[in-house]
């Protein structure tokens, strides 16, 4: 039977997010794995050649990291609904706020990350991509336009969760008072019609593909559906919450063994259309097991690992490591390769790789040289590289990311109690949690 809602909505079990914080971290550090290696890899090991043998070496060939990108904005939408379902957001004067704090969450990573790529964009994009990247960047409009995406590639994402947080306000001050059934209904016309969608896309080539992968209108149906999760779960906890998390979890280990094994019988075109629709298909998986992991009452291994310390202070810094990875990586290949920002240093397209989003774009080898010339020593040196983005991603974290946010917080609280009247009472909206919604997400550039 469908809850009964007071008249506003509002309503609550109280969520535990600690194990959100080790999602994000994990589903970041996959991001950077899938974006080093694909660009690592001297060569494919392609099925039925003399490549093959390579892929004893190479584990990761085949690693699905696009579904990480559903689940970021699965988890922001639900996150956002365990922290602000209740507050007031149904104008533009509630709303501000709100949306000043993700402004103070993301702009300054998102600004230090612009700088530090001006080098690559200059190195590696045409004048017509440098010239469309540096008024769309500045502006976070790349997920709209579908183009100027060259300066740090990866920041499209940004740009597709401002998208969701300018939306949030409205949808939230909607979604919250319909009845249990409409909520259930929304979600699944919304994750059968994304799998759909790709599913129907699947044989299209990049770019083309990348209007499914990128332009926000596709993805703010994600991020509506862990909204929609979020509700569901602060009105009804998950039954059981333990088994449905490990399940949930053995359902995405499953689809990233399977991924392998299709890119290994049968090559990179299967890979990249298993990760297309992966990502949309699993959509009600990632909503599930997010609602079971903050239902009070779960336990098993999957939540204390996810919730353990180690993990929790990875998520943390999850958002400064997936915008600088790219470009720390290109600074370390060149800084290996022994030659700097010249026409030599800029990397070729080369097409016997055999690593392709689609039929015929190939994936630039950016970071060839991090191996030395030498690739014998297979996944194991690249643990460097990833150590390396891991430093450089907690200093911008302590340096940045937290000192800039905690100033830029003050300021705007600051400017909401000037405005307020004199008989007003300041603002409280929703304090602590709301600090630590973010994105990391990722995925191809």
């Amino acid at each position: 039977m469908a809850q009964s809602l007071p008249k506003n909505g509002k309503s609550g079990v109280r969520l535990s997010l600690d194990a959100q914080d080790g999602v994000r971290g994990v589903a970041a550090l996959i991001v950077v794995f899938g974006h080093l290696f694909t660009m690592w890899l001297p060569v494919w090991p392609v099925a039925g050649t003399a490549t093959a043998a390579a892929a004893q070496r190479y584990p990761l060939v085949g690693l699905e990291y696009f579904s990480p990108v559903s689940l970021f904005f699965v988890i922001s939408g639900f996150t956002l609904v365990a922290v602000y379902g209740d507050a007031e957001l149904a104008t533009w004067r509630e709303r501000r706020g709100f949306l000043w704090k993700r402004v103070s969450r993301l702009a300054p990573i998102y600004y230090l990350s612009l700088l530090v790529s001006i080098a690559p964009m200059v190195a590696y994009e045409t004048t017509f991509s440098i010239a469309t990247s540096i008024p769309i960047s500045l502006l976070w409009v790349q997920a709209i336009t579908m183009i100027g995406n060259s300066w740090n590639g990866v920041l499209w994402t940004v740009s597709a969760f401002a998208v969701c947080y300018v939306a949030f306000g409205p949808l939230v001050t909607r979604l919250r008072v319909l009845p249990d059934p409409a909520l259930w209904k929304l979600a699944v016309v919304l994750c059968t019609g994304s799998t759909l969608l790709a599913s129907v896309w699947i044989g299209a080539d990049w770019p083309l593909a990348g209007v499914l992968h990128i332009w926000a209108p596709f993805r703010l149906p994600q991020f509506v559906v862990g909204m929609c999760a979020g509700l569901l779960s602060r009105r009804h906890p998950v039954c059981r919450p333990t088994l449905v998390a490990e399940a949930c979890s053995a359902v995405l280990l499953g689809s990233m063994v399977a991924c392998g094994l299709v890119t290994h019988a049968y090559g990179p075109g299967a890979w990249f259309r298993y990760m297309l629709v992966a990502e949309f298909a699993l959509l009600p998986v990632h909503a599930l097991w997010l609602a079971a992991l903050a239902t009070p009452g779960c336990a098993g291994a999957t939540r204390a690992v996810l919730a353990s310390r180690p993990l929790r202070l990875l998520g943390s810094v999850s958002y400064a490591l997936y915008c600088l990875h790219l470009p720390t990586l290109n600074f370390l290949a060149w800084a290996i390769a022994g030659h700097g920002l010249t026409a030599s240093a800029v990397p070729q397209h080369d097409r016997d790789r055999h690593i392709k989003m689609g039929r015929t774009s190939s994936i630039t080898g950016w970071f060839a040289d991090l191996g030395g010339g030498d690739h014998a020593g297979g996944v194991s040196s690249l643990w460097p590289a990833v150590s390396t983005c891991l430093v450089v991603a907690v200093a911008a974290f302590l340096l940045v990311e937290e000192p800039s946010r905690s100033a830029l917080n003050a300021w705007g609280a600051q400017q909401r109690q000037q405005r307020l009247p004199p008989t007003s009472a300041p603002d409280t909206i929703t304090a602590g949690r709301e600090d630590e919604v973010l994105l990391i997400t990722a995925v191809n550039t």
